[in-house]
């Protein structure tokens, strides 16, 4: 993936060159936000919202998210009626789209191959796999005291920021410099 982010940012810069930006384009990185919690999504989704908000170049949408955030929480409470909830367990994945629609690409172009050689048990499997990849690699969990979810809510905001959106920020930092330097005459040197 490293690899593939020069290449991402030089195809972004010869693009916006192409199309006559003066400056790079005002980039907002747009998140769809899933909540499910029986008791507590309205509050969960206003915590998370609160901490995305804080970032200038996050839109909270869920028109074409470039990331998604699902959160499943759970609430522990007593016995006794209309008790407090005493605890929380949260679930949560982050779900880049790109790389997610990226990997369904190259199984979907692999799946006719496998079926043609005679690997239909490939194939099956192959869309097994991409009907469970949003489930792949970065599910988490927390549990803690009822009286934490807002500073829970704060440490997974951090953390999606530093796993995904300071990638992503990255990116947009070496295309703008590529097109940057793409704006300014290099001098002819006389021979």
């Amino acid at each position: 993936m490293a690899r593939l982010l020069p290449a991402v940012a030089t195809t972004i810069v010869t693009l916006c060159s192409s199309l006559g930006f003066a400056q790079a384009p005002n980039v907002q990185i747009r998140v769809r936000l899933d909540i499910s919690c029986a008791q507590c999504a309205d509050t969960v989704r206003s915590y998370l919202s609160r901490e995305l908000r804080k970032f200038a170049d996050v839109a909270i949408t869920d028109d074409s998210p470039q990331y998604e955030l699902w959160v499943v929480v759970t609430e522990t409470r007593t016995h006794s009626q209309g008790s407090q909830p005493i605890a929380y367990a949260m679930a949560y994945l982050f779900v880049d789209k790109a790389m997610r629609d990226m990997i369904v690409s190259i199984i979907e172009l692999a799946m006719p191959q496998c079926a043609g050689a005679g690997g239909k048990a490939l194939a099956m499997q192959a869309s097994n796999i991409q009907k469970n990849l949003m489930a792949v690699g970065n599910l988490r969990l927390r549990v803690f005291p009822a009286e934490a979810l807002e500073a829970q809510c704060r440490e997974v905001i951090a953390e999606f920021d530093g796993s995904e959106l300071e990638g992503h920020r990255s990116l947009i930092q070496y295309a703008t410099e590529i097109l940057d330097k793409a704006r300014t005459p290099t001098p002819v040197q006389p021979h």
